[in-house]
């Protein structure tokens, strides 16, 4: 497993969501905690340097369009080409400018763009970043402006009142607390087969420990995999995306995906992950039932792949 293809995918999501939140990308807990401990740790080396942040965004937004076809990275991308372009023309006696200037040219390629990947565009940004300093107004001078409104009243009544957890809280604080050091929920996050013990144990702490087996039915109601805890759980946690796919390409032997079938593998994932489990009757619905167009060559393979999604959740 490719441990930066995982947080970098982390990083694409955490920038999407910040930078456009009409249309924010939902995180699973098990998104948040592989954030918390990969990518929030990053934050302690703070810069000062605001007008390179800002460059790092636009070319997230363009790794982020290669990987997520609903992303539009064309403004971000045209900014990315006239801070090139400004920078050659305008900065090119500045020595570090001139020290980049195969890069810059690279950038104002028509097949740069052309053939564009999470790779070069991570060079390139490492590249120009710290030449963003050069800029005179313009790009270097805009800002992100959040509007925050807090409330707060006081109360004087000397009255200690403990707040009521709701048994979906209480669900998801335990999910918090034992996720990265649990065995049965890492299983469930990682697609490993659960034992008949690991679904009592599950039982007997959703149904027994944190409720009732009514509290958990009247949570599941409208899930469409509602007798299943381990379902339940998924549709909380969700499943670690890079180890799905992988799970998947082992099944074909490692055979290459192409971009069309890993985006339809990145929407069924989605679909567990909201859910909790798929069945191989979802495949004739919307938009999972243009399956045997895109796997022409191995329609087998994903109807297995679905079977395996919940042969590991069932004992």
């Amino acid at each position: 497993m490719n441990r930066n293809r995982i947080d970098v995918r982390l990083q694409l999501k955490a920038i999407e969501t910040y930078a456009n939140p009409e249309a924010m990308t939902c995180l699973t807990l098990g998104d948040a905690m592989a954030m918390k401990s990969n990518i929030s740790p990053l934050l302690k080396n703070a810069t000062i340097d605001t007008s390179a942040l800002k460059f790092d965004a636009l070319v997230l937004k363009s790794q982020l369009a290669l990987v997520d076809e609903t992303v539009n990275s064309t403004s971000s991308e045209r900014k990315i080409m006239d801070i090139a372009a400004y920078l050659k023309e305008k900065k090119a006696s500045i020595p570090q400018v001139m020290a980049k200037m195969d890069v810059l040219d690279e950038v104002l390629s028509p097949h740069f763009w052309e053939s564009k990947s999470l790779s070069s565009l991570e060079r390139i940004r490492k590249e120009l970043r710290e030449l963003i300093q050069y800029l005179d107004g313009g790009t270097a001078g805009q800002t992100f402006t959040i509007n925050v409104t807090d409330t707060f009243e006081e109360d004087n009544s000397g009255v200690n009142v403990t707040p009521i957890r709701t048994y979906r809280r209480r669900v998801e604080d335990y999910l918090k607390e034992h996720l990265s050091d649990d065995d049965t929920l890492q299983k469930i996050y990682h697609l490993d087969p659960l034992s008949e013990q690991d679904i009592a144990r599950l039982e007997q702490i959703f149904w027994e420990e944190l409720g009732s087996k009514e509290e958990f039915e009247a949570q599941t109601r409208t899930n469409p995999y509602q007798h299943n805890v381990a379902a339940f759980i998924r549709s909380i946690i969700g499943v670690e995306q890079e180890i799905a796919l992988e799970k998947y390409r082992a099944l074909i032997h490692g055979a290459e995906l192409t971009r069309m079938q890993e985006e339809y593998l990145r929407t069924l994932i989605r679909y567990v992950c909201e859910n909790g489990d798929i069945a191989t009757v979802v495949l004739q619905q919307p938009p999972f039932n243009k399956f045997t167009t895109i796997f022409r060559d191995s329609p087998k393979a994903l109807i297995d792949y679905v079977k395996l999604i919940s042969r590991v959740i069932a004992a």
